[in-house]
């Protein structure tokens, strides 16, 4: 799982409006590390789904931390459509 916090991070550091602190090409490259972890978490919440789908719906902890990570995922592609 700490994969996410790198997600986390990376995505942090290159949302963030920092003004000459942080280049656009290294901003343009977090946001693509950060497009990529978010993938690679969607897989794994898309295998546990097939898995046991009545077993994923029914755990609380779906509801509460990994839905937002995969919203966060969809934001990350849009984002990245829209930089490029």
């Amino acid at each position: 799982m700490d994969y996410v916090y790198c997600l986390l991070g990376c995505f942090t550091a290159a949302v963030i409006p920092s003004e000459g602190y942080l280049p656009e090409n290294i901003r343009k490259q977090l946001l693509i590390a950060s497009i990529i972890l978010g993938i690679f978490h969607l897989t794994f919440e898309i295998r546990q789904f097939i898995y046991d789908p009545i077993k994923w719906i029914i755990d609380p902890w779906n509801y509460l931390g990994k839905n937002k990570f995969i919203c966060l995922s969809i934001e990350l592609l849009l984002i990245y459509i829209m930089l490029f």
